[in-house]
């Protein structure tokens, strides 16, 4: 079918439009297209382009502009369509019309598809992971996938949901964005369109891939709508969305299970302090025991995913997927601009000419080679290797020196923004301690008070002051960090794209640090001032007592002893964020549940005219997915705060859990239901997301004993065993007026800070010994690798007899031949001499 602009009554085309004829016909409003035997799965959407009414009305020289500007982006979009069918893909379109407002402007839907030969040849090219038919051992429960060759299709097996389709969806997905996307030098060749450009500049509004009914509905059953208790049945959601998306759910499954244990694990000390002392019921004897286990769980947790994460790897095939990543189209396109800007400049030099500083400071080196990008870099083709330079085409080049300087540049200015926030979050904490330390009899106090005496007496505003400073505080801090998050939204992705990454999980890999240490920032800077700077009693500046002394920043007092408290402090601090974190949580899934609700009450009623095209229509009005990196990051800081502050607030794990039994659920509906369905986005692991855990698990070591020493009084007693051994100290455990070890008197200070560094450096080894003693591989796996670096190596030895055999077999028939030539001769001559 040919794509064009309906002629019979519907949508008619632009003066000056390009267009082509088509197969159209119309019903109602809507322009649909003929139906088709081919699979398209792949939706461009195109508004169409007019000037509006409000346009018009700003006058000649304006519509002439804006007219101008719209050509240019009907040549485009003319053009990148033309691209796409030239390459040998499919494109057929209808038109879209809202019958509620017929002024409305009309959307047109492009949909894409390709035959089954050329997503073959596609598919060889790319290196298609598919799955493979193969007799299975009685202790088999998965499957196995190897990369398609053409010519081999009797190996693979066929799509189960596909009526006879050899390709499943999200493989032809692979397939039609590698052809759309990639570059043209490739074979097949590519039409090497950059569809997030084409986006952004306004050429096409979206692009989204179409749902697969038959595999959607089999994942409701099994996934979506599944018990949240059962596992997640990850095959199959790797066959519909994606490695990518089916390794978030398996992360998410693993981390969900342990947390259920770490869970029960921290109701025991509240119990325990119940039952003890219910007014300090919050530090207790089994914390500071629960603290060393949740250090220890979490150095589990993370081995435990790297032995599933290595299964998955091989299961799928994917254990060189980031050798063989394509380019970002991003990269592809900075490439050539920069390249093409070079030239122009320097019309007459060589980059062989060029110096060591204008090579950082101008990369020429942003040009085409010969070679190939692997995670070690790019390797070039030997310049004397005359048949390898045939067989490996020129693609995108740029230097790896260069890069690193971009490198430096970007994480200079994103140290110096986490910086800058931690400064101003610090001045803002700062304010809060300021203002619940103002007395009455303060000087700034009366200058306040005479100002608004007419409203209220000095006591009252020294009563507001001290009861609202944290509230105050909050807001401030809050506002803050919304407009940093905000600015980082953007700051963040330039950053990123910046650094010219070759490939998508670099990029993600980059970005996932950056954000993260954002957010570290934002979501532990206040409890970790009120842990690990309050109790140190910091000197507050610019303000003195009635008596002119100095002032100090302190903890909440606790009304049972009338002392103040960091450990109750910061048991409140953590308690809040972590509830409050987790009902945002919450939140955020029901607001798209509760708008694709109203959505589909709207569209209850639809007539037939709007039903034909329902499905691209419906998939196009919903959100687009976004990545899993945001959610990685949300599930990592909530990682932070059961681990890093285990010791504070024991009752995080088993909240989470909660929590993260009900995400889920409304995860699997998010993507799978909610959203737009994903491009295919493939990984070969979790990324920087795995080195993100391991810095927590990491940190968590500390945080958890500098909160111990410095304000936990069960720690403290710990260490009574002391004024056994030294009598001279005895009596400094039995003060009332200290809290944690660290503000005992020195002698007693001194042995509790050599006995704790003794007591972390051995957890330090236990949690090494854990990550040493449980392979990341499991042994099974090893087995089946090395069974299949043995079949290789026979299948190779075993062509290479096949060729010395078949070198035999052609010279002994040649020595035949010559045999039966020279025996005609013979007889030939002698017919003669008779």
């Amino acid at each position: 079918p040919h794509l064009g602009f309906a002629k019979q009554g519907g949508a008619q085309p632009r003066p000056g439009s390009k267009q082509l004829p088509g197969p159209m016909f119309k019903r109602g409003n809507t322009t649909a297209m003929q139906p088709s035997k081919r699979k398209f799965d792949v939706v461009l959407v195109a508004p169409e382009l007019s000037v509006t009414a409000k346009e018009r009305e700003e006058g000649p020289d304006k519509v002439a502009e804006r007219e101008a500007e719209l050509a240019k982006l009907r040549d485009r979009r003319f053009r990148c369509l033309q691209s796409i069918k030239a390459v040998g893909m499919d494109v057929i379109h209808f038109t879209q019309q809202d019958d509620d407002d017929p002024d409305s402007p009309r959307v047109q839907y492009f949909l894409v598809g390709a035959s089954e030969d050329l997503l073959k040849q596609a598919a060889g090219a790319l290196g298609l992971e598919k799955k493979i038919k193969f007799a299975k051992p009685e202790n088999w429960h998965t499957e196995v996938y190897e990369e398609y060759s053409v010519g081999a299709d009797h190996r693979f097996q066929p799509d189960d949901f596909g009526n006879g389709n050899f390709f499943t969806s999200l493989e032809r997905i692979r397939t039609l964005f590698y052809l759309i996307e990639s570059a043209s030098y490739n074979d097949p060749p590519c039409a090497e369109q950059d569809l997030d450009k084409l986006v952004a500049d306004k050429v096409f509004s979206g692009y989204f891939t179409l749902q697969d009914k038959a595999r959607l509905e089999s994942l409701r059953s099994t996934w979506i709508y599944a018990s949240p208790w059962t596992s997640p049945p990850i095959n199959e959601i790797r066959d519909y969305l994606g490695e990518k998306i089916a390794l978030y759910f398996a992360w998410m499954n693993v981390y969900t299970n342990y947390l259920g244990s770490l869970g029960i694990l921290g109701v025991l000390p509240m119990i325990y302090g119940y039952m003890s002392d219910s007014a300090r019921f919050y530090d207790n004897a089994l914390m500071p025991i629960y603290g060393v286990a949740a250090i220890i769980w979490a150095q589990l947790f993370i081995e435990h995913w790297k032995r599933k994460q290595e299964t998955l790897q091989f299961q799928w095939n994917t254990e060189d997927f980031e050798d063989e990543e394509v380019l970002r189209p991003e990269f592809r396109r900075s490439v050539q601009q920069i390249a093409t800007r070079w030239r122009t400049k320097h019309p007459d030099t060589s980059p062989e000419d060029m110096g060591v500083c204008e090579r950082y400071t101008d990369p020429v080196v942003a040009d085409y080679r010969r070679g190939r990008w692997t995670r070690a870099g790019f390797i070039d083709v030997p310049e004397d290797d005359e048949e390898l330079k045939k067989e490996v085409p020129e693609t995108e080049y740029f230097s790896e020196s260069a890069q690193k300087l971009r490198y430096g540049v970007s994480m200079t200015l994103t140290a110096a923004l986490v910086l800058f926030i931690l400064c101003v979050s610090t001045c803002i904490l700062g304010m809060r301690a300021w203002l619940q330390q103002l007395d009455m009899h303060s000087s700034s106090i009366q200058k306040v008070s005479g100002a608004v005496d007419s409203i209220m007496s000095s006591e009252d505003v020294v009563s507001n002051v001290h009861v609202f400073a944290p509230a105050i505080a909050a807001g401030v801090n809050a506002v803050f960090i919304s407009i940093m998050t905000f600015i980082w939204s953007y700051v963040g992705v330039w950053l990123t794209d910046y650094e010219m990454h070759r490939t998508d999980t670099s990029w993600e890999d980059s970005y996932i640090w950056k954000t993260f240490g954002f957010q570290f920032i934002n979501s532990y800077i206040t409890t970790i001032y009120i842990a690990f700077v309050q109790p140190l009693g910091i000197k507050l500046p610019y303000i003195k007592s009635s008596s002119g002394e100095d002032l100090y920043d302190t903890c909440v007092t606790n009304s049972s002893t009338g002392l103040p408290d960091c450990f109750l402090a910061t048991f409140n601090q953590a308690a809040m964020l972590i509830v409050l974190g987790q009902l945002q949580r919450v939140a955020k899934i029901l607001i798209p549940w509760a708008m694709q609700k109203y959505r589909a009450c709207r569209a209850s009623g639809e007539d037939e005219r709007k039903e034909i095209h329902r499905q691209v229509v419906s998939q196009a009005t919903a959100s687009t997915f976004a990545g899993t990196y945001y959610e990685y990051l949300e599930m990592a800081i909530q990682f932070g705060w059961v681990c890093m502050f285990a010791v504070a607030f024991p009752l995080g794990g088993i909240i989470c859990f909660l929590v993260n039994i009900a995400e889920k659920r409304t995860d699997a509906i998010k993507v799978a239901l909610l959203m737009r369905r994903p491009k295919y986005l493939g990984a070969q692991d979790i990324g920087s997301v795995q080195d993100v855990l391991n810095f927590i698990a990491n940190m968590a070591i500390v945080t958890n004993f500098i909160i111990l020493m410095l304000s936990s009084k069960a720690y403290k007693d710990y260490f009574a065993f002391l004024g056994d051994i030294f009598p001279a100290i005895e009596h400094e455990f039995s003060l009332k007026d200290t809290v944690g070890p660290m503000f005992l008197p020195a002698d007693g200070r001194f042995w509790a800070f050599v006995c704790t560094v003794i007591l972390e450096h051995t957890v330090i080894a236990a949690k090494e010994w854990v990550a040493w003693a449980i392979p990341d591989t499991p042994q099974w796996v090893e087995e089946e690798r090395a069974r299949i670096v043995m079949r290789k190596e026979a299948f190779k030895q075993a062509q290479t007899l096949s060729k010395e055999a078949e070198k035999r077999r052609k010279k002994y028939l040649d020595n035949l031949e010559k045999e039966k030539k020279k025996t005609t001769d013979i007889t030939a001559d002698d017919d003669v001499d008779v």
